[in-house]
């Protein structure tokens, strides 16, 4: 099935839900995107200490070189 067949049929299946089931999902799907959004700012936070790191051994392999 493709993604888009895939999510046709998840919303059909989700249209018969009543409105508290609807509500619980959304949720579910908050928390989800939430704990997405975490991983993303830790993979940048660590993504940026490996870019300083990088920086500095440039730097310092640059300096070795010169002498």
């Amino acid at each position: 099935m493709t993604r888009s067949k895939s999510f046709i049929a998840q919303a059909s299946a989700h249209a018969n839900l009543s409105k508290q089931e609807k509500i619980d999902l959304i949720l579910q799907l908050r928390a989800k995107i939430d704990g997405l959004i975490s991983n993303i700012r830790d993979s940048k936070t660590l993504c940026d200490k490996y870019d300083s790191e990088i920086q500095y051994f440039q730097e310092y392999i640059g300096g070795l070189v010169k002498k």
